[in-house]
């Protein structure tokens, strides 16, 4: 009642008929016993998997003190892999490769929290910033894995909030009986999960382009945000745009690739937020 505590249940389910795996780790796509036996050419299918899931899920944020809120959390997660015969997963399978997750997987989540929030708007910041860190932990049919997230945001305005700058840095350590599929997929609280690369990650990437136990991810936006528009007396909007750099990078716990240091991405786009309480993102970027 006093906006103190927060809580949400979310039941959901997705599908990608044609996820991507590459390897662990950011290099391993340029490891020649990744490609194709006795072919140069390496088709989209080599890559691909699919991986269908229903997740149920409740969270609750309560506030301390000031900016300081704890975060947890309690979920269920039922996944479908189905793996293509002529793909680079088949190829680590038949190789003995430890890959959890190829059929399927069912675990119970436990997410809990600390953030300290000095944000002036949730959807739409021009000022302040969030240090956060969760851990995760799992268990379920394959065994336990846990991870964690540590995540650092700022925002800096011009004394109108007409000008933004925004960034942020996160790192995530995972261990245990990680899924194949859950590798490049951040800790946290969100609906849907973040993951290293794609439109929550590294933009310009797809989902799942670059997986690994050992994640690190950085954003740079600049945001230009002119006076918002009254629609209705009760519906106002404003439109942002914004020009921004990602970096990202995926190492596993015995090999840290040397070359490129970093995976970048360069792009820019439009944002439209509603009363100040959603925000809808379009960015296009390489």
């Amino acid at each position: 009642a006093d906006g103190r505590t927060e809580g949400a249940f979310v039941l959901t389910s997705y599908g990608f008929a044609s996820d991507w795996w590459f390897g662990q780790g950011q290099d391993s796509v340029r490891d020649r016993t990744h490609v194709p036996p006795g072919g140069e050419v390496i088709s989209d299918s080599w890559h691909r998997f699919a991986y269908y899931g229903v997740r149920s899920y409740g969270r609750l944020f309560q506030q301390v003190a000031g900016p300081l809120r704890l975060l947890a959390g309690l979920g269920v997660t039922r996944n479908w892999v189905t793996v293509r015969e002529d793909s680079l997963l088949a190829l680590e399978r038949d190789r003995g490769a430890e890959l959890p997750g190829l059929d399927g997987s069912f675990y119970a989540t436990f997410d809990l929290g600390v953030q300290i929030d000095t944000r002036d708007l949730r959807f739409d910041p021009s000022h302040g910033g969030t240090v956060t860190w969760v851990f995760q932990g799992n268990l379920g049919d394959l065994g336990a894995f846990a991870k964690g997230l540590f995540d650092l945001r700022g925002y800096l305005g011009s004394p109108g909030g007409e000008v933004v700058l925004a960034a942020e840095l996160a790192a995530q350590v995972a261990v245990g009986d990680v899924p194949f599929h859950e590798q490049g997929v951040l800790a946290g609280f969100e609906a849907n999960p973040r993951t290293l690369t794609g439109v929550t990650g590294l933009r310009g990437q797809d989902r799942g382009r670059v997986r690994g136990p050992l994640t690190a991810l950085g954003h740079l936006e600049l945001r230009f945000r002119p006076p918002g528009f009254q629609v209705i007396p009760t519906f106002r909007g404003r439109f942002i745009f914004a020009v921004w750099a990602d970096a990202a990078r995926a190492d596993t716990w015995t090999h840290f690739a040397a070359d490129p240091p970093l995976l970048l991405g360069l792009g820019g786009g439009l944002r439209v937020a509603f009363n100040e309480l959603s925000l809808v993102r379009l960015d296009l970027g390489t």
